[in-house]
């Protein structure tokens, strides 16, 4: 009986705090909705340079690209970046069902035999897991980049010289 109450406060735990961590990153804009005056963005294009990100010349982690690739208000962008929170939200439930399986057989027979394969299995399995996750969400990531950047790098519509009048001509290809 004292196992299961262990059990549940472990399991408790984890939902909790991974339902905190991804609350904040799931919806990102949440707290830029929240303001009553209109708030203006200078967007700049994203840098990828040996495997880091760079905006406005700072190292920044992907998590804090999604204001920016969300101000851009393509959907091929949204669809890309809710991939990756997505990803990384199952990442979280298969590593949190994982620990709390790998916690209950550690306390009901780690001296017993047969659970040392199961027990073995869930202790890699939990340590390749977290790579593996962060592998899958590449691929949206830098497709999320990609459009974000041919977007902001399009030429403008107008192009008026310094003096006089002209007129300007855009072409996609």
């Amino acid at each position: 009986m004292k196992n299961m109450f262990v059990v549940l406060y472990i399991l408790g735990c984890s939902f909790i705090a991974s339902g905190q961590y991804y609350k904040k990153t799931l919806n990102p804009d949440r707290n830029y909705r929240q303001h009553s005056k209109q708030m203006t963005i200078d967007l700049s294009p994203i840098v990828l340079s040996h495997g880091r990100y760079y905006y406005d010349g700072r190292h920044v982690s992907f998590d804090q690209l999604a204001m920016p690739l969300l101000a851009v208000k393509d959907s091929a962008v949204d669809r890309h970046l809710k991939s990756v929170f997505r990803t990384r939200l199952i990442g979280a439930g298969v590593q949190a069902a994982m620990g709390i399986a790998f916690t209950v057989v550690w306390l009901n027979g780690r001296n017993d035999p047969n659970n040392t394969n199961l027990f073995l299995g869930l202790f890699f399995g939990q340590l390749i897991l977290g790579p593996v996750i962060k592998q899958l969400t590449v691929s949206p990531q830098r497709k999320a980049i990609d459009r974000y950047n041919e977007i902001i790098l399009q030429p403008s519509a107008f192009a008026v010289p310094r003096y006089g009048i002209g007129l300007g001509l855009t072409a996609k290809f």
